[in-house]
């Protein structure tokens, strides 16, 4: 139950985040409609001019995931009574990289499925599914991931992927179905090697775990701020770490931020720290981030280490 509740916490933590990371991109799109319904007269240069902005767009596209790949229909999951296949690929233009996937449910009981954890091309992600399967039926469901997740990472081809999924009574929420790793590759180039990022500032290097932050800082135009931190996880256990005691300029404030990173693997994850908390401490500008980390065994909820606080000076 302990681990339940502090799995129920973090998962909000990182669904938070992924909402600040993604939010730009849904902001722009109201404030677009809303500025399309407001015009109603355009010139003839200003119409030719969107066409040529909109033509500038469309042929510049570079979105993580936008390599014409596909992938063969396969099994990627058969195991007591489930039976997972990827059916499909595509670059979804809101959403991000989508796999369909069809979940066959042979037990005796109601599940609904998620995507416990994944991993493409070495790199911890967060993976977005949901789907209830009653006993003895199918179902068809969208393993998505976020475009600005992928942006982070440094993921610009969907490569090899590796996803554990997750079944639980949709009534208790108790686990009933925990899959193997599913690892599954797209017919990108085999010989694609993804590149790893760890440049910046080193906070912590011991036990077999390294966290870098990096050296600067990005601020979109509604005053959301991020800051990224690498993780490298060389132990044998899945580890999770957030952030505790964090001050901006000396005053507190509660950022979004926490990274859970399998065995092997690494990851890279924001924190965030929203626009309207900077506001209300009337922080117009981060010049110095005071924080410590806490790092624990995801599995055993044995602690790992604790830091001392770290101070870091921002430049932008």
């Amino acid at each position: 139950m302990k681990k339940n509740l502090l799995a129920l916490i973090l998962c909000l933590c990182l669904v938070f985040s992924a909402a600040c990371a993604a939010g730009d991109s849904t902001r722009e799109k109201d404030e677009d409609n809303n500025k399309k319904s407001e015009e109603t007269e355009v010139t003839e240069e200003e119409t030719e001019a969107t066409e040529e902005e909109t033509e500038a767009v469309e042929t510049t596209d570079t979105a993580p995931g936008s390599d014409e790949i596909s992938l063969d229909e396969q099994i990627i999951v058969d195991q007591d009574d489930v039976v997972i296949t990827v059916m499909s690929y595509e670059n979804d233009e809101y959403y991000g990289p989508t796999f369909l996937v069809q979940i066959e449910n042979n037990t005796e009981q109601n599940l609904s499925m998620s995507a416990y954890s994944a991993v493409i091309n070495g790199i911890a992600i967060d993976g977005s599914l949901y789907c209830d399967v009653a006993a003895g039926k199918k179902a068809n469901a969208e393993l998505y991931f976020d475009s600005a997740d992928l942006a982070i990472s440094g993921i610009t081809t969907m490569k090899d992927i590796e996803v554990i999924f997750e079944g639980y009574d949709p009534d208790t929420y108790d686990t009933l179905f925990m899959s193997d790793i599913a690892a599954f590759s797209t017919t990108a180039d085999a010989s694609s090697v993804q590149t790893i990022d760890d440049s910046g500032t080193v906070v912590y290097d011991d036990k077999g775990i390294r966290v870098i932050m990096k050296e600067t800082i990005q601020e979109d135009e509604f005053g959301d701020t991020y800051i990224v931190f690498f993780v490298e996880n060389s132990t044998d256990a899945e580890i999770c770490l957030y952030s505790e005691d964090v001050s901006v300029n000396g005053i507190m404030i509660d950022p979004i931020y926490a990274s859970i990173v399998p065995a092997g693997k690494v990851d890279f994850e924001d924190m965030c720290f929203w626009a309207s908390d900077l506001e209300e401490n009337e922080i117009t500008e981060i010049n110095e981030i005071e924080f410590s980390l806490y790092c624990f065994d995801w599995d055993s909820l044995d602690d790992i280490f604790n830091t001392e606080s770290i101070t870091f000076t921002v430049t932008k």
